[in-house]
């Protein structure tokens, strides 16, 4: 029978499984599963409460037991509202976000987030404040709201400066610094990296400072700094073989064997590659090895090894696909679109194209309908604040709503625009191209299609900079603006090609259109950004309305883009039937 002992001795042991949750063992789990009993035993609401609360914390860090830790987290809720425990109640908040945020149910995650950090204020509960506004930012990180996310870092940074808290403003700092890495501020992520750096250089936590250097290497990387790159990704891979962090050593390999090969240094990228795919197939980690494989597929093509190219990027393909990692398998549809394009296999090349275009439009509307499902939770909750002020929360929900309507309109402006040029994306291109097409049969009305490419654009971006690329990437999109005519239609085709839809006119019309583009695009003042930097763009036309539909016109139009570049360049060609037919 177990040892019956009292409410104070209770207490101390929940006391001491709190303090050792985040200990390696299992020990904090075990200790409140016991005091849970005793609690019952002698009917001590509050140590049951306590020893719930912690129970579900060690079910979802610890144990993986989600529903579980749900059920256990709720009963704790529901006795602290009972009994009026608001700090408590506070407490438990926090942890049923860690729950869902763990589990990936990252809206659910947000709304307790969000109640534990109004408690938080109410009470004035600082340090709790400051945690509510890391989780918060951890959570929209998850979701892909950078800009709210960055907020609640500086907002819980703010606090534990000011507490003289300098572990968690380094990991506030590590995780702003991945947000600027993701959105390819990489000088930004520098800055912040560098600072978790120096605030830790004492610190004997190997594997934080491993991970740290990781990312600093890989913004210099980005960054085109190959010497910095190197350095600090060798002392990751020390630091982090010491901390016995093998995923992150994994990720380290990886990382060199890309510095290597933008270093045109091939041995070495495939050695270090290889390493990665080794280790990853270890860790049974599928996306780390589908990813290194997709390295390694480009490793190939840059040696010109192409059938060995394709092979690998297929390979990483299918890992990437039975690791359901659409963002992976995206890119690596966008590879093998170009690869076989280079191959002059259009229709290999067309069907990749088509896969990341869909797939890339997949994740855009889920990662929107989170923010929006976010939106509603944020809003529930404060209206659940004031219930008892009817005519306030008439208002809010007019105002809520309002909000909703802006950011729907918002949404579906993003779906159809490109969000660096601002033109129509491909996707929204196609359903105007598809209703062109046949309306121009239904009136018996011409019809053509362009094509263009950025003539030597990667050479713009290793030369002058990925900032100096988006800047002729915007440039060009508003010359083409200030060129066409209100019935015409320009869209991003992706990377550095646009299309263009001339209802209405022939392939003569559409010639006439397009050499006013390329010409504008040679005179433009493009020394402004760089005096070295010229600009020209190449072109095919296509008007055959013969052929089965809008995106067969605008594979031929490819054609004489191709016939264009194989032919010097900065040049314009009208697709020919005929002489196709002679070739």
């Amino acid at each position: 029978m177990m040892k019956t002992i009292s409410q104070k001795e209770i207490d101390k042991q929940n006391d001491i499984a709190w303090q050792i949750r985040d200990s390696g063992s299992l020990e904090s789990l075990e200790l409140a599963k016991t005091t849970l009993k005793q609690a019952k035993q002698i009917a001590y609401t509050k140590g049951i409460a306590e020893s719930l609360h912690i129970v579900c914390y060690g079910q979802a860090t610890k144990t993986a037991e989600y529903d579980q830790a749900r059920v256990n987290g709720q009963n704790a809720l529901a006795i602290f509202t009972d009994i009026d425990d608001k700090v408590a109640r506070q407490r438990v908040l926090n942890t049923l976000g860690l729950v869902e945020g763990i589990s990936g149910n990252l809206t659910k995650a947000i709304e307790f987030f969000d109640r534990s950090l109004l408690l938080a204020n109410e009470l004035d509960l600082i340090l709790a404040r400051a945690k509510a506004f890391h989780n918060l930012a951890v959570a929209y990180e998850g979701i892909n709201d950078f800009d709210i996310s960055l907020d609640y870092y500086l907002k819980a940074i703010e606090i534990y400066e000011n507490a003289n808290d300098t572990k968690n403003v380094y990991k506030a700092l590590q995780n702003i610094g991945v947000i600027h890495y993701n959105l390819e501020n990489y000088d930004e992520a520098l800055n912040s990296l560098l600072k978790t750096v120096e605030i830790y250089k004492d610190s004997n936590d190997k594997n934080t400072r491993g991970l740290a250097f990781l990312n600093i290497g890989r913004s210099y990387h980005k960054l085109n700094d190959y010497k910095k790159a190197l350095d600090y990704l060798e002392q990751s891979i020390i630091i982090l073989e010491q901390a016995g962090n093998r995923p992150g050593l994994s990720d380290a390999l990886a990382e060199i064997g890309l510095v290597y090969m933008d270093m045109k240094m091939f041995t070495e990228a495939k050695d270090y590659i290889t390493k990665s795919i080794k280790s990853k197939k270890a860790l049974n980690d599928a996306i780390g090895l589908a990813s290194s494989h997709y390295f390694l597929g480009k490793l190939y093509f840059e040696q010109n090894q192409k059938p060995k190219a394709l092979k690998t990027l297929l390979k990483a393909l299918n890992l990437a696909q039975k690791a359901q990692a659409k963002l992976l398998t995206q890119d690596i549809n966008k590879e093998l679109a170009n690869s076989y394009k280079i191959i002059k296999n259009y229709k290999k090349a067309y069907r990749h194209l088509s896969e990341h275009v869909k797939i890339r439009a997949e994740l855009f509307e889920r990662d929107s309908y989170n923010r929006t499902q976010t939106l509603l939770v944020r809003h529930k909750i404060a209206q659940d604040d004031k219930d008892r002020e009817i005519m306030r929360r008439n208002r809010e929900l007019q105002i809520a709503n309002e909000n909703l309507k802006i950011l729907t309109q918002r949404l579906e402006k993003q779906t159809k625009e490109d969000s660096l040029t601002k033109l129509y994306n491909r996707r929204h291109f196609d359903n105007i191209l598809e209703k062109e097409f046949k309306r121009s049969h239904r009136y018996q009305k011409p019809l053509a299609v362009m094509i263009c490419d950025i003539d030597n654009f990667k050479q713009v971006n290793d030369k002058f900079s990925h900032s100096v690329g988006d800047q002729v990437l915007i440039q060009i999109a508003q010359i083409f603006k200030n060129n066409i005519r209100a019935n015409d239609t320009i869209a991003r085709f992706g990377g550095e090609e646009f299309i263009a839809l001339f209802p209405e006119s022939n392939a003569d019309k559409a010639l006439e259109i397009c050499e006013r583009l390329r010409i504008s695009v040679e005179k433009h003042p493009w020394h402004k950004i760089n005096p070295e930097l010229k600009i020209t763009i190449s072109i095919g036309i296509c008007d055959d309305k013969t052929l089965a539909n809008g995106e067969a016109m605008i594979s031929k139009a490819d054609d004489a883009l191709y016939e264009v570049k194989e032919s010097g360049k900065n040049s314009t060609k009208i697709w020919n039937k005929k002489q196709t037919l002679i070739a």
